[in-house]
C-alpha cells in the first residue's frame, strides 16, 4: 500500500465520525468536500489533458457523485459507478496553458504537489464505459475515503505497491552515448497490447504539465538493466515486454530516477515518469501506479515512436 495511504487508512474510521459527515447525514443532505481537481481533455476534438478545479458532493440518500465543474462537470448515481480507484502521485502543479517554457521560474512551477487521486471507472447514460480523474485535497482525502468505502464498499480499490524510487548520482556513471528520435504519434495511437504469458508488459507514460506541452520538451529515457527499453516526451507514452526477473529501472532525464522492480510473466506493470522543472533542465520522477489511474491520463496522450538515431 502507498505509505501516503497507510496515514489516510488510520484516521478514516475517525473521519466517519466528525461532525460534518454526521450532521449532513442526519439532515439527508449532500456531503460536500468543496474544492478538487479534475483532469481530462481540454474539449470534444482536443484529447490533450487539463486540470481544472471543481466541487465534489455526494448524496448518500439520492445516491449521486456530483462534481460541479465549468469544463469538466459530472453528474453520475452511485449505481453507475463500477470501480473507485484510490491512488497517490507527487508532480509539478501546472497552469492553465501556454507550455512548461512559459512557467519556468515561477512559484507554481517550482512547487511540487501530492495528488491523491480519485479514478472513477463509471458507466454513462448510453452504457459506454467511462473514466473521470478526480485530484483531492490531502485534508480532505481521508474523508472521502471513508465515505465512498461506506457507501460503495465493492468498488473501493486502493494502489499497494512498496517501490519507492531513488535519486542516482551521475557520479562514477559511465555515460550514455545512445541518441533517439522521438516521432510523436497523435493519430491512430497503438493500444495497449494484450499480456503475453512468458513474459511481463510495462507501460510508461510522461503526464503532461501543461496541456500545451503534449509530445514536447526534453526527453524522458527509461533502461532495464543499462538497457534501452523506452524514450517519452511529455504526454507521451510507450510500452515494452520484459522477461520474468528483478530490473533496476532508470529514468534519465535532466536526473536519474531509479525504481527497482521485480516483475512476473502473466502481469502487466504501470509506471509514472512525472517531470519537474531542475536548475537548468527538466527532471523526472520515476513512480509505479495502478492501472486505472495510468490508463486515465493516457487517454490524453500520444504515442512515443521511438528509434535510434541514424549515424
Amino acid at each position: 500500500m502507498h505509505p501516503a495511504y497507510r496515514s489516510l487508512l488510520a484516521i478514516a474510521g475517525l473521519a466517519l465520525a466528525t461532525s460534518t459527515l454526521v450532521a449532513a447525514a442526519a439532515n439527508a443532505e449532500p456531503i460536500s468536500f468543496g474544492k478538487v481537481w479534475v483532469r481530462g481533455a481540454v474539449g470534444p476534438k482536443d484529447i490533450r489533458m487539463l486540470s481544472t478545479p471543481g466541487n465534489l458532493a455526494i448524496d448518500t440518500v439520492a445516491r449521486r457523485l456530483v462534481v460541479k465543474s465549468k469544463r469538466l462537470p459530472l453528474d453520475v448515481s452511485l449505481d453507475q459507478v463500477r470501480k473507485l480507484t484510490f491512488d497517490v502521485s507527487s508532480h509539478m502543479r501546472g497552469g492553465t496553458g501556454g507550455g512548461l517554457g512559459a512557467l519556468v521560474g515561477t512559484a507554481i512551477v517550482s512547487g511540487t504537489v501530492s495528488d491523491y487521486w480519485c479514478v472513477i471507472d463509471y458507466v454513462d447514460a448510453a452504457g459506454v464505459s467511462r473514466l473521470y480523474l478526480l485530484e483531492v485535497g490531502r485534508d480532505r482525502a481521508s474523508d472521502v475515503l471513508a465515505l465512498l468505502t461506506r457507501v460503495l464498499p465493492s468498488a473501493v480499490q486502493e494502489a499497494r505497491f512498496t517501490e519507492q524510487q531513488r535519486e542516482q548520482s551521475k557520479d562514477g556513471i559511465a555515460p550514455f552515448n545512445d541518441s533517439y528520435q522521438v516521432t510523436v504519434v497523435k493519430e491512430n495511437r497503438p493500444a495497449v497490447p494484450p499480456i503475453q504469458p512468458e513474459s511481463a508488459l510495462v507501460v510508461v507514460a510522461a503526464p503532461t504539465v501543461d496541456f500545451d506541452d503534449a509530445g514536447a520538451g526534453g526527453e524522458c529515457r527509461l533502461y532495464a538493466n543499462r538497457n534501452i527499453v523506452a524514450v517519452n516526451n511529455m504526454g507521451t507514452y510507450a510500452f515494452f515486454f520484459l522477461a520474468p526477473g528483478t530490473y533496476s529501472l532508470l529514468s534519465k532525464a535532466g536526473n536519474m530516477s531509479v525504481l527497482d522492480l521485480t516483475v512476473e510473466a502473466g502481469k502487466a506493470y504501470y509506471l509514472f515518469e512525472n517531470t519537474f522543472m531542475g536548475f537548468s533542465s527538466m527532471n523526472a520522477r520515476l513512480s509505479r501506479q495502478s492501472e486505472a489511474l495510468v490508463r486515465g491520463e493516457m487517454a490524453g496522450m500520444y504515442y512515443s515512436d521511438w528509434r535510434p538515431k541514424a549515424r
